[in-house]
C-alpha cells in the first residue's frame, strides 16, 4: 500500500508543470540549507570546537552553546572559556554575536559584516619567574604552540598594495575587565568597565571631512581604572595610511601605577 502511494506520488510529480517541479527542488534545497546550518552545524561545532581548541592551545577551552541563524546569516557564541594556569580563566567571554552581509558583499566587491558584539570579555595577563628563574607571561606556552618554523622568503621587490576591502557597519566590546599583573615588580594593575566601538569602518576608508552626514571609521574607548581614574578617547582610526586623529580625557589617573604597566613590556 505505501509502495502503491509513492508510485501515484511520483507520477503525480511527473505530470506536474514544469514551475512546480522547479519549485520544490528549489524548496527542499532551501530547507536542507536551514537544517543543516542552522540544526545540524551549531551542533557539530558545540561537540568538536572545544576539543580542537583544547589540543591547539594545550589549555582546557568550553562552549556553552552556539547558535546559527541560516537566514540571516547571524552567528551567537555563549560562554567561551580558557582556563589559565591557576583557578582564574586566561580568558574568557560572556556573549559574541557576529552578522554577514551577503548581498551587500556581493555588490560591493568587498567583506561586508553588520555588526560584531562582544560582551563580558575577561582577560587575565601575568608576568613572573618559572622554577628556573626565567621571566615570561601566562600565555608564553599557548604563543610557543602556535609558532611555525618560518621559511626563507625570497627578496621581492617592494609594491604598494592596498589591504583587503573589509566593511563593518559597528564593532562593539562592552563589560570587560582586564587584569595585569608583574609578581616580578610586585605591580597588580585593573581596569574595568572597558568598553570600546567602531563604526562605519572600512580597511580603505580615508579622512571623513565634519560636512560628511555619516563619518567613517569613527572610534569611542572608555574604562575605569583600580584608581577610581577614567579614560575616554574618541574620534578616527585610519590603516592606510595608518592615522590616528581624535581627543583623549584622563581623569583621577595615578601615574606610578598606571606607568607600571611599562614593565610588563
Amino acid at each position: 500500500m505505501i509502495l502503491s502511494r509513492f508510485k501515484g506520488m511520483v507520477a503525480a510529480y511527473k505530470k506536474a508543470p514544469r514551475i512546480l517541479r522547479i519549485a520544490s527542488w528549489l524548496s527542499a534545497f532551501y530547507l536542507g540549507y536551514a537544517f543543516l546550518l542552522g540544526l545540524v552545524t551549531p551542533a557539530v561545532v558545540r561537540a568538536i570546537a572545544p576539543e580542537k581548541l583544547t589540543q591547539l592551545l594545550g589549555r582546557q577551552v568550553s562552549i556553552q552553546d552556539v547558535q546559527i541563524n541560516p537566514f540571516l546569516l547571524r552567528v551567537r557564541l555563549d560562554n567561551l572559556v580558557i582556563s589559565g594556569k591557576s583557578a582564574t580563566p586566561l580568558l574568557a567571554l560572556t556573549h559574541a554575536e557576529t552578522e554577514f552581509n551577503l548581498w551587500q558583499s556581493l555588490f560591493s566587491r568587498a567583506w561586508c559584516v553588520d555588526h560584531l558584539q562582544l560582551d563580558g570579555l575577561q582577560g587575565q595577563v601575568i608576568r613572573a619567574a618559572d622554577t628556573k628563574g626565567n621571566i615570561g607571561f601566562n600565555f608564553d606556552d599557548i604563543v610557543a604552540r602556535l609558532q611555525t618554523p618560518a621559511a626563507p622568503a625570497a627578496a621581492q621587490p617592494a609594491e604598494d598594495s592596498q589591504l583587503p576591502d573589509f566593511r563593518i557597519n559597528a564593532l562593539t566590546l562592552s563589560n570587560s575587565n582586564m587584569v595585569f599583573e608583574d609578581n616580578s615588580a610586585n605591580t597588580h594593575l585593573s581596569y574595568h568597565d572597558i568598553n570600546f566601538s567602531l563604526h562605519n569602518f572600512g580597511t580603505r576608508n580615508t579622512v571623513s571631512s565634519n560636512n560628511e552626514k555619516t563619518l567613517s571609521n569613527q572610534y569611542q574607548l572608555s574604562f575605569h581604572g583600580q584608581d577610581k581614574g577614567t579614560l575616554a578617547a574618541d574620534g578616527q582610526l585610519l590603516l592606510q595610511p595608518l592615522q590616528i586623529n581624535g581627543q583623549l580625557q584622563l581623569q583621577n589617573i595615578t601615574l606610578p601605577p598606571s606607568g607600571a604597566m611599562c614593565n610588563l613590556c
